[in-house]
């Protein structure tokens, strides 16, 4: 590391990344922003609660979208991991089950529960963007879900300049990407900025194998990738290697 003190530099969107850096300050890890996406919520109309038995989310961001589509509390959520589980709880949600990070995990959970279920569709609250087709996996289970996008991502165009003066001074200690969009974003805003030579004292921490694709093409001083791609586990899997 260069410095007595690590600097982390946190790709998820700005309002993400500044909720994860108080977790790391309070483990005596600074942080820099670099949001390689932005959020933005779609405004659509609710859709009727009472035609679905249970709801399906894979983002803390998702349970965001659909707070103001008055989804009733006792509802059902299946979520993919501890971290959007907590956001379902601090939403309101009163019957929220978690995976343990993948959506295969997620769909067995699914599959253990639906027959304590109405026989009615599940609805899945996505983004535009996925890595997994839930729908598709859980009809291949004889489970009917539906899908709402209640959300898109848009990549960033440029780095901010403090994280870009940080990178060229050589002062970060890691990079936390967390899905494969942020990590491809960042690979080619390197290359764009003809920074890559800064990397070689740098870590590039990693959610999953998935994530490590995008940028292990980089010159990267290590690279580490979380055992559980879990967003909760993925931060105590940072502070281990940076404290």
């Amino acid at each position: 590391m260069n410095n007595h003190q690590p600097i982390l530099l946190l790709t998820r969107p700005i309002k993400q990344s500044e909720r994860d850096a108080h977790y790391f300050k309070e483990k005596g890890i600074k942080c820099a922003f670099a949001p390689m996406l932005e959020y933005n919520d779609l405004n659509l109309d609710p859709p009727d609660w009472a035609n679905y038995s249970a709801l399906i989310v894979t983002s803390a961001q998702a349970i965001k979208a659909v707070k103001s589509y008055n989804a009733p509390s006792e509802i059902p959520v299946f979520c993919v991991g501890d971290q959007s589980a907590q956001a379902a709880i601090d939403h309101g949600f009163m019957n929220v089950h978690s995976a343990s990070g993948t959506a295969q995990e997620l769909i067995e959970i699914i599959k253990k529960y639906k027959d304590n279920l109405p026989s009615k569709p599940f609805l899945y609250l996505r983004g535009a963007d996925i890595s997994v087709d839930v729908v598709h996996a859980l009809e291949g289970e004889r489970i009917t879900c539906e899908s709402i996008i209640c959300y898109k991502a848009q990549t960033t165009g440029q780095f901010l300049q403090d994280a870009l003066h940080l990178i060229q001074q050589e002062q970060i200690s890691g990079v936390a990407f967390y899905s494969r969009r942020s990590a491809k974003n960042f690979e080619r805003l390197v290359r764009v900025h003809n920074i890559a030579k800064h990397l070689k004292n740098i870590q590039a921490l990693c959610l999953s194998h998935n994530v490590l694709e995008c940028v292990q093409a980089l010159d990267w001083a290590q690279t580490h990738v979380c055992p559980q791609p879990d967003g909760q586990k993925f931060k105590d899997f940072i502070v281990g290697l940076l404290q």
